[in-house]
Parts: C-alpha cells; sequence; structure tokens
C-alpha cells in the first residue's frame, strides 16, 4: 500500500477501516497519540539500556514530557464555550 500518496480519502480510509470514520481533528489526534506512544517506548527502551547518569536523566525529563503530552489528549476538552 503507498502510504505517501497525499491524498485525504486514503488517509480517512485507512484510519477508519474497522471503525466509524472519524473526522479530520480526530485522525490528527490519533496520529499524535501513536507517535507519543511510539517515542515513549522508544524513550523506555533508551533510559533501559542506558548507564550514563547524564543520559538517564534527560531521558526521564524526556519521558515525563511524554507522559504529560498524552494525558493532556486525552483529558476532556476543559476549554471554555466559545474558545
Amino acid at each position: 500500500m503507498n502510504i505517501s500518496s497525499g491524498t485525504d480519502s486514503v488517509g480517512s480510509r485507512e484510519w477508519s477501516v474497522g471503525r466509524a470514520r472519524l473526522t479530520r481533528g480526530e485522525e490528527n489526534i490519533l496520529r499524535k497519540r501513536e507517535t507519543l506512544l511510539l517515542a515513549r517506548t522508544h524513550a523506555e527502551a533508551q533510559l533501559a539500556a542506558s548507564r550514563d547518569a547524564r543520559h538517564r536523566a534527560l531521558l526521564k525529563y524526556s519521558l515525563a514530557a511524554l507522559k504529560r503530552q498524552l494525558a493532556d489528549l486525552e483529558a476532556p476538552d476543559t476549554a471554555a464555550p466559545g474558545e
């Protein structure tokens, strides 16, 4: 399958297989979440393998930031009406 075809209809089909059709905003949130999960998994693997204290500290900081971003994505929208 050619993922880089650049057409919206192809992208919409890929993200809606097996579930109700997603809006463009929902697709963007899903992509962002999957990207953050992949980055978190990678950082966790690096942390497990790292022996350098400075590198481990940087990875721990990065993991905390990724976890905050994931929590923000999963939190219900708390913006005031009209924003």
